[in-house]
């Protein structure tokens, strides 16, 4: 396609928009050539993956110590108890509940991330 034809498309596309005084799909998400304009999912398999165990064994430790105190959402005896008697991941998807565990891991992250900015004890 000429990029003259390109440009009157996308000029004609604009007074639409500005008709309807809304911007059209087309003419905010259409640019192939721009990877931030293509949306990308993440599949199942994906969303739950699970980081190494030593990265795992960090993050439930920083729950614990940061957040759990202040918001008490798990029994930490009955937790530890499970966490710590299992060797794999396939035993940790088994016996404890995945969405769970993500948002625990998910805390801790935010914990990590501001200790490591501030320099400080990344204290909620």
């Amino acid at each position: 396609m000429s990029s003259a034809l390109a440009l009157s498309q996308l000029l004609e596309k604009k007074k639409e928009s500005k008709k309807s005084g809304k911007r059209p799909y087309a003419l905010a998400f259409d640019d192939e050539d721009n990877p931030l304009h293509r949306p990308t999912f993440m599949t199942f398999g994906e969303a739950c993956q699970l980081p190494p165990k030593a990265i795992r064994d960090e993050l439930v430790k920083l729950y614990f110590l940061r957040f759990h105190p202040f918001c008490p959402a798990v029994d930490e005896f009955d937790f530890m108890e499970v966490y710590d008697q299992v060797e794999t991941e396939e035993q940790l998807r088994k016996k404890v509940d995945l969405t769970l565990f993500q948002a625990m891991m998910f805390v801790a992250s935010g914990v990590r991330v501001l200790s490591k900015l501030d320099g400080k004890s990344g204290r909620i």
